[in-house]
């Protein structure tokens, strides 16, 4: 894609914030873009400006916000040396990003449209990172007391297992087609050689035909396809982080909770006491309502946690599955197109 540009469909966005948001997107080779964007918010230092991101700076973008903000369901940038789905995919993101109430006014973002150098994301918190394929089975969770988030788990395993099967024997077909690639095509030139005995000239340009279109399919499933399925996988990973994440602020929540029962059962063996000195009365007060603030934030971070998720999961998982029935439709099309041509040169030499 050297030398060449792919330019998307210019994307405006604007919200019930006081934010309105337009892009154009244009792809110079297979990863890295120009962004030309707009906006007039007082947040941002230009109301317009042009950068060019590469996809790594764009999975570096990506890193930066899943370990900022655990607590939301963000789509991943798709990996891929496609440029169609990196234009494709890299407008989709900006899209969510620009619409979303927290990323667009995050610094890192900030960082990202507007500095001239490559992007570095700012210092954010650790995650453990797990060490697994994307096309092996997704490890089962604890079982949530809240039915909502336990049937989503339930969907994203289900989802996990299913495109994982399917993706893992896509590959296996795709590098099974590359060989075969080749001994039609070694048949394709022998037969051709042969032509000079007998009239094998159709047969030498069906095998050509044959191997075109199994390296034409080859492609498709190795590259696209393939893609499109670890994108999925990457989805599902990153929906169920923000679930286990809201797990852990219910761990919080509950460890607060019996802090504050034990400073309660500290206080009443106080106030069994025959004397109590004021400055131990002083003392546990001012710690009681230090440890009530600790709870009472927990409680709320959970809370908040729960209604976004229930909120974001709902949105994600409609996402997705249009997601999965355009990936569908591709596949199809992909696959009538070689039928189609293939029937329509038998019909030429019959």
């Amino acid at each position: 894609m050297n030398n060449s540009t792919i330019t998307t469909n210019t994307s405006s966005i604007t919200t019930d914030r006081p934010l309105s948001f337009s892009f154009s997107l244009k792809l110079k080779d297979s990863n890295l873009v120009t962004i030309e964007y707009e906006s007039p918010h007082p947040f941002f230092t230009n109301n317009k400006h042009t950068i060019s991101r590469s996809l790594d700076e764009f999975l570096a973008l990506s890193t930066y916000f899943t370990k900022s903000y655990p607590q939301h369901i963000i789509p991943p940038i798709i990996n891929t040396n496609n440029p169609l789905l990196f234009a494709t995919y890299t407008t989709q993101y900006l899209e969510f990003i620009s619409n979303h109430p927290i990323l667009p006014f995050t610094k890192g973002f900030k960082i990202f449209l507007e500095s001239e150098f490559s992007f570095v994301p700012p210092t954010s918190p650790n995650l453990i990172k797990k060490s697994k394929s994307f096309f092996s089975l997704i490890e089962p969770t604890t079982k949530d007391i809240d039915v909502y988030f336990d049937l989503a788990k339930m969907d994203l395993q289900s989802l996990h297992h299913h495109v994982a099967a399917i993706g893992k024997n896509n590959e296996k077909i795709g590098n099974t087609t590359k060989e075969l690639t080749k001994c039609y095509a070694e048949v394709a030139s022998k037969s051709k050689d042969l032509s000079t005995l007998v009239d094998w000239v159709p047969l030498a340009r069906l095998y050509h035909l044959d191997c075109d279109l199994m390296g034409k399919s080859s492609t498709f499933r190795l590259h696209t396809f393939n893609d499109q399925c670890v994108y999925i996988l990457q989805g599902s990973m990153l929906a169920q982080n923000a679930l286990d994440y809201r797990l852990t602020t219910l761990t919080s929540y509950e460890s607060a909770c019996r802090s504050t029962q034990k400073r309660l059962t500290a206080m009443e063996k106080l106030r069994a006491s025959k004397s109590i000195p004021q400055d131990k009365v002083d003392s546990a007060l001012e710690e009681m309502a230090v440890i009530k603030r600790i709870e009472e934030d927990a409680r709320d971070l959970f809370k908040k946690t729960s209604d976004t998720l229930r909120h974001e999961f709902d949105a994600y998982r409609i996402q997705r599955n249009l997601f999965l029935e355009s990936m569908l439709d591709n596949y199809v099309d992909e696959m009538k197109t070689s039928a189609i041509q293939l029937e329509s040169f038998l019909r030429l030499i019959d």
